[in-house]
């Protein structure tokens, strides 16, 4: 059984309901991509995950070898790559770089 969402008692189309789904989707899948690169370079979980948390989300440190008195400069070139493209996706906004990757929003 499918509920509707309200919001100040009104309800919420599922148009924007699905943006809202496919937002948090991309979101997650670049955070887990990014925090899977620092896995397989041999960082621990909470490096990993704070890692890219933080550079998705544009805020301050992170936890573990990236936290408050480390930095990112111990990480080799294809993390701190991957980092640079994370903090981008979190800058631009995930749907204007999904706009740019796609070609079918390019022939409209």
């Amino acid at each position: 059984m499918v509920r509707s969402v309200k919001y100040a008692g009104r309800r919420v189309p599922e148009q924007v309901l699905a943006g809202i789904r496919a937002f948090l989707t991309a979101y997650l899948l670049i955070l887990f991509a990014g925090a899977a690169v620092l896995t397989g370079y041999g960082y621990d979980l909470e490096t990993s995950f704070s890692a890219a948390l933080t550079a998705i989300g544009n805020v301050g440190p992170g936890l573990g070898e990236v936290g408050a008195y480390d930095n990112f400069a111990s990480l080799p070139d294809v993390p701190k790559l991957v980092l640079a493209g994370c903090m981008r996706a979190g800058r631009l906004e995930l749907f204007t770089l999904v706009m740019l990757v796609v070609p079918r929003f390019w022939r409209r």
